[in-house]
């Protein structure tokens, strides 16, 4: 008897929906998957409108939000007509996303590349914020990690030390930019 597991996390997460309806969850709408050609379905990325990623089946996902103006602003919650989202030069597997937080332009690229051969395969995140204001604005990022998204696992611990973030205890997110917290 095969079992389709998708059915079941999907019955899971209407069950979670259910008791937390504030919390702000995953589109599910539409999805592109990005990979490196002929890697294992392991290896691949989903992503979500707003560059909101997964980096392997089963995994935790990664997401940008912004409080800004007194509001928490995240691409999940967003009309899909308020995203642009889009490869690079409209062909390249490249994924840009822009939207905007208020004052605050989000504007993020995302790329799969890495070693066939040695299944070294890793998602390459930018993300660069720009306040349109004629004025200083203050406002806090935040570079979500979570247990659902599109194609999100359980995270049973995290951590971070010296800008790499260990989920599950494998060191997984390497930060350019030390994170204040």
């Amino acid at each position: 008897m095969a079992v389709n597991y998708n059915v079941f996390e999907h019955e899971k997460m209407k069950e979670m929906k259910a008791l937390h309806p504030h919390w702000i969850w995953n589109r599910g709408d539409t999805h592109v998957i990005l990979g490196v050609p002929g890697s294992l379905e392991a290896f691949k990325t989903p992503v979500e409108p707003g560059n909101s990623f997964s980096p392997g089946p089963g995994t935790y996902a990664v997401s940008t939000w912004l409080f800004a103006d007194g509001r928490l602003h995240a691409p999940e919650e967003k009309e899909l007509s308020e995203l642009s989202w889009s490869f690079e030069e409209g062909c390249l597997p490249v994924l840009n996303s822009r939207w905007r937080a208020g004052d605050i332009a989000v504007s993020s690229s995302l790329f799969t590349d890495g070693d066939l051969e040695l299944s070294d395969i890793r998602d390459y995140f930018t993300v660069e914020l720009t306040n349109l204001a004629s004025h200083a604005k203050e406002f806090s990022f935040y570079l979500v990690i979570r247990s659902f998204g599109p194609a999100g696992g359980p995270v049973k611990t995290l951590s971070c030390e010296n800008g790499v973030v260990c989920i599950n205890g494998a060191p997984l997110l390497f930060a350019e930019e030390l994170p204040s917290g």
